[in-house]
């Protein structure tokens, strides 16, 4: 189980809260908390989106020293 707001692994923690960020979590409410399959959803969604800004930044940059 994850964190939903930092996605820091929670397994085995005896405090309820996440000590990378402090957001509060409930082993028995899975609202309050990321399954591993989110999580790993979570981190392709955010590759994604940086592959598609590091893709423009390098296009612009392209076209910028080509003189357009």
């Amino acid at each position: 189980m994850r964190c939903v707001t930092c996605n820091y692994s929670l397994d085995g923690l005896i405090e309820r809260r996440c000590p990378e960020c402090g957001t509060a979590f409930d082993p028995a409410d899975a609202e309050t908390f990321d399954t591993t399959r989110a999580a790993a959803r979570r981190r392709r969604h955010n590759i994604i989106i940086a592959a598609i800004v590091l893709i423009g930044m390098a296009v612009m940059i392209a076209l910028t020293l080509k003189g357009f």
